[in-house]
């Protein structure tokens, strides 16, 4: 049943890591593209809520074998790519942020303003990156010459406890749970 498939794309993993391999080469044998999504570096910051659990359960090697296992691996930044094309090769780069060319980012030019907007957007796991800024926010706010003339807006995403269900192909699980692997349902974050 597998090779219905073409390609098979997932977030860091698709199953279990423990499984990982064992997926990955039954996929393999039916000529199946597996291609890895990631945008978070294996080796977390002492800062990062999940540190304690990535250092205990040694996800960071669990990742990085993930890595090596897939045909593909895409990746948001030209930096975190150099790192991981240490294990593979065959990183493709999908950039993220802000797009421009959604109307929600396009300027209006019915809102007059008479200051300069700065915006840091991030995640909840990402506060202390805040930190490398206090600097810069200081010498904003002290310097008299710019006083009243920036808005500064900080927007931080916490999900935890939002998320929502998804199904999955019962066909692909059926076959992973006929393989002895099992299937860990996918989860998608609801704004």
């Amino acid at each position: 049943k597998l090779k219905q498939y073409d390609i098979i794309f997932g977030h860091t993993q698709y199953v279990n890591f423990e499984h990982m391999d064992r997926l990955v080469t039954k996929l393999r044998e039916n000529n199946v593209i597996t291609i890895l999504d990631t945008d978070d570096y294996w080796d977390l910051d002492i800062s990062h809520p999940l540190y304690n659990i990535v250092r205990t359960e040694g996800l960071a090697q669990k990742k990085i074998d993930s890595i090596k296992m897939v045909d593909y691996i895409t990746t948001p930044s030209p930096t975190y790519a150099s790192y991981i094309q240490k294990y593979n090769k065959n990183v493709v780069i999908f950039e993220n942020g802000v797009d421009d060319a959604l109307k929600q980012y396009k300027y209006i030019e019915s809102e007059k303003h008479d200051k300069v907007r700065i915006l840091w957007s991030g995640g909840s796991s990402h506060l202390t990156d805040l930190t490398l800024l206090e600097d810069s926010f200081d010498k904003l706010r002290c310097d008299t010459q710019v006083k009243n003339k920036y808005q500064l807006h900080l927007v931080v995403f916490d999900l935890r406890g939002t998320t929502t269900n998804i199904d999955i192909n019962k066909d692909f699980i059926n076959e992973l749970n006929s393989m002895g692997i099992p299937f860990t349902k996918a989860m998608l974050t609801k704004l």
